[in-house]
Order: C-alpha cells, then structure tokens, then sequence
C-alpha cells in the first residue's frame, strides 16, 4: 500500500473512533424518563374519574362532559360509540420509542400547540391530564405523541389519534328516532297532501280497507327501528311550521311512540322530533323508505 493509501486509511478510522467517542457521550437514556411519565399517565387514566374531555383540534374545540348515565358534547348528546371508542383507545394505547428530541421536529411531527390535537382529561378529585397529539406515525395505528410541557416526542402505538381527530358533528350523535317497531299499533303519514293510517291487527298491517305492500312497510319499519341522521341543520336554521312530511307512531294503548316532521331542502331533508329541537340532515332517499307515498304503499297491485 503507497504511503498516500496508508494516511487515508488512518484518516478513516480515527474519523471512526471520534464518532464511536461521540456517541458515547451521549446519555442513553435522553427522554427515557418522560416516556415513562407519559406511559404511566396513560397507565392511570380511571374512566370513573374523569369528569370531563377537552379536545382542541385546528377547526372546532369539543368538550365531553358527563350527563349522569351518559356524556354530552358541546352541550348536545354525544355519540355513544364515538365516546366508547376513545375510552378504548385510552386503555389500549401504549408509548413506543422516543422519535424526536429537539423542538425544532415539533412542526414537523405535528405536536406544536398549533398543528396538535390537545387533548385534556379533567378529574373529579381537580387533576387535569394533558397530551398533545401529532401526525399519524409510519406504523398503521400510531401517531407522535409528546407531554404539553416536554419536548420529547414518542411514537404512539394505538387507535387515540383516529378516536380524538374529529369534528364537532362527528362528535353528536345523529340518532333521530329510535322505536321497538314491535309494540307498534298504528302509524300515520302525511305526504304530498295525503293523511294515511296503517293500522296493525292479528292479521297484519292494512291501509284502509286494503292490505299495503308488504315490502314498502317492512323498509318504513326498519327505518323507525333506527333512524340516523348524516347531519345537522345549522343552529341558527329556523324550522318552519308548516311542514312537507310527517310521521307518528302510537302504541296498542294509544301512546305517542314517534313523532317527527320534515322539509325538504337542497335535496336532503330538515327533520325534527317532538321530543327534542335538534334539527337534523337525513338523505332524501332514507326519508322516502320512513315515509312513502301512497302509490308505493298501495305498490303494483294496488293493494289486492
């Protein structure tokens, strides 16, 4: 080997040992210990305990707050599973491997104040719980994940991003109407300037003094079964009195099982309940299976 071979040689490996010196110096265990706060934060989070969840994300601000037996958002009913889904993604989310020590990745991970999803657990004993959530990780089912006050950033293995991450809407629920159809007597309709009865009996459902389509019926009862909504009018929308379609479901007994009201507009519909001024989006499509027009009840034959 020339003599110029041999110095470059040497000039490699003692680059090697200086970086070898380096990392050395580095301390093992950078940002070990708030990853173990972290974890056993997430660890003791007590549904029993927590009182209220506050999530700020770039567009809407929710607050889940408990209503007795159930939990509301932003003052509205919440969405039952939507609300189980977070609780699970607590239980279940685990801390993984430390991504990012410097602040300067923050933006990029997207656990600035800015850019995160906060999310705030509040006790009933006055604790307050905070995380900040990023962008979801190179791993399906992980995002970053760092303590408000820390600037260590970890990679979050778990669903919490995908429970945390939605809007307002997404939040509420969008139950419109929910009827054992079983204990259903009558029904009566109004649509297109038409009043219907369907009466049921031992020998069936009869509209008048004919039986209806049997298949048109079975789609308005399962609507009535469950009836969910796409959406919400805005707050500020004023229901009008005078209404396009209406519907209302009575007991054996005479009670009031449903009752609801509808308005056409843009394509979809406005319905609204007796029992709740919620107004809410349902498809024009779903609405014509809860309350079909007379030909369709009547169907080919004309209900012979």
């Amino acid at each position: 080997m020339s003599e110029k071979g041999l110095r470059r040689l040497l000039g490699a490996l003692l680059l090697l040992v200086l970086v070898y010196a380096l990392v050395l110096l580095v301390p093992r265990d950078a940002g070990v210990g708030e990853g173990k706060e972290l974890g056993e934060l997430l660890a003791g989070v007590e549904r029993d305990r927590v009182d209220a969840l506050l999530i700020e994300g770039p567009a809407d601000t929710v607050r889940l707050s408990r209503a007795g037996a159930w939990w509301e958002v932003n003052g509205y009913p919440a969405d039952s599973g939507a609300v189980a889904r977070l609780w699970r993604a607590l239980a279940e989310s685990q801390v993984g491997d430390l991504v990012a020590s410097n602040p300067s990745n923050h933006d990029r991970l997207g656990v600035s104040p800015d850019s995160a999803w906060a999310l705030a657990l509040e006790e009933s004993g006055g604790g307050t719980l905070r995380f900040l959530l990023g962008k979801s990780g190179s791993r399906f089912r992980t995002a970053y994940v760092r303590l408000p006050e820390n600037d260590p950033v970890y990679l979050l293995e778990g669903d919490l991003r995908g429970a945390v991450a939605r809007s307002l809407p997404e939040w509420r629920d969008k139950t419109v109407v929910r009827v054992d159809t079983g204990v259903v007597r009558s029904i009566r309709l109004h649509r297109a300037g038409d009043d219907l009865l369907l009466s049921r009996s031992g020998q069936g459902w009869s509209l008048g003094e004919v039986r209806p389509d049997s298949a048109t019926v079975a789609n308005l009862l399962r609507e009535l079964a469950s009836l969910r909504a796409t959406g919400f009018a805005p707050d500020t929308a004023a229901f009008p009195d005078q209404v396009e379609r209406s519907l209302v479901a009575m007991s054996q007994a005479g009670d009031t099982l449903a009752a609801l009201a509808a308005v056409e507009r843009e394509g979809q519909f406005w319905v609204r309940t007796e029992e709740s001024p919620i107004v809410f989006q349902v498809p024009a499509w779903q609405l014509d299976r809860l309350i079909p027009t007379q030909e369709d009840l009547e169907g080919e034959s004309g209900g012979a």
